[in-house]
């Protein structure tokens, strides 16, 4: 059975993708997981290479309304457009804030080995060089084998996902299988460290895989931020582990009646992780849905076979 945090919806998109499927065939998920962590374990006894090359030609310059994205190396070429490591290319740093990257295909990461988040990097006293304030629409296709392995301390680097922070921008329709993001710095997440200012994550999944970090870990972000944010539609059945802050969606959410730019929201989400662990300490900010309890949760769902380890669930 799955359990409810909060009211159960009947949100059409987490219940034909999730609740249905991991209701009615808990053994068939339960193998599809394995199968996921299987394929995980060999990849972390890869050794740590970057063979691709970054493509710039899909770039017709700054202030178009829409930039396709097609495979690996154009996504690296958008990534290091926005990071400002792309001058020995003669391209300058462009934030595409106004802007939409779609996806028009399935992209295989395993040529950026480790991946380096987009908006980790550039310099670190402009904001812009950090925050992504477009709209990257997945257009319903599949990143794979994403893998980030964080030990800096240096602040421009210090934080894990596909996205550093997600600043009043949206990510929407993306899938993400298999990814291993491992961190020894505070927020990790698949999709994005931090939403924040009325970031959105929206209709997204994260199928497999594992993440592990310290403080605010989430098997979607790691955390959103008193500015406020959104993740909405999501699901996750990755293991998710950290010291404190963890939860199966997003690690940590502050108290909603301190947002200053949109709520502080969670909602539509299924939580199908296949563990939660604290690694260390004794923490208690763990959940199946967010590692707190602060902000507004609203018709999320999630695993009832959720393993706790080194924990117990409140609830």
């Amino acid at each position: 059975m799955l359990l409810t945090n909060g009211e159960k919806g009947e949100n059409e998109f987490i219940f034909r993708k999730a609740y249905f499927t991991y209701r009615n065939n808990i053994m068939n998920v339960k193998n599809k997981i394995l199968s996921a962590m299987t394929v995980v374990i060999a990849m972390v006894s890869m050794a740590w290479a970057q063979t691709g090359t970054p493509d710039y030609s899909w770039y017709t310059g700054p202030n178009q309304s829409t930039y396709e994205i097609a495979n690996a190396d154009q996504l690296r070429g958008f990534a290091n457009i926005f990071n400002n490591t792309a001058t020995a290319a003669g391209i300058a740093r462009y934030g595409f804030a106004n802007a939409t990257i779609k996806l028009t295909a399935d992209i295989d990461l395993s040529d950026y080995n480790p991946w380096l988040p987009i908006g980790n990097g550039g310099d670190i006293s402009v904001t812009a060089d950090r925050y992504f304030a477009g709209v990257f629409d997945g257009n319903g296709k599949t990143i794979t084998n994403l893998n980030i392995n964080n030990t800096s301390s240096n602040a421009a680097l210090n934080m894990a996902g596909l996205f550093r922070n997600i600043n009043g921008g949206e990510v929407k329709n993306l899938a993400v299988v298999n990814a291993v993001v491992s961190s020894t710095q505070e927020n990790a997440g698949v999709i994005a460290a931090v939403v924040q200012n009325g970031g959105k994550i929206t209709n997204c999944y994260v199928l497999g895989g594992t993440i592990t970090g310290t403080s605010r870990v989430g098997g979607i972000a790691s955390a959103i931020a008193t500015s406020g944010g959104i993740i909405s539609n999501c699901w996750a059945t990755n293991a998710v582990s950290g010291t404190s802050y963890v939860g199966g969606i997003v690690g940590n959410t502050p108290n909603a009646t301190n947002a200053t730019i949109s709520p502080v929201l969670v909602e539509n989400c299924a939580a199908l992780n296949v563990s939660i662990t604290r690694r260390s300490g004794t923490d208690t900010n763990f959940g199946r849905v967010t590692g707190t309890t602060a902000g507004t949760r609203a018709n999320n769902t999630a695993f009832a076979e959720m393993q706790a380890i080194e924990f117990t669930f409140a609830g």
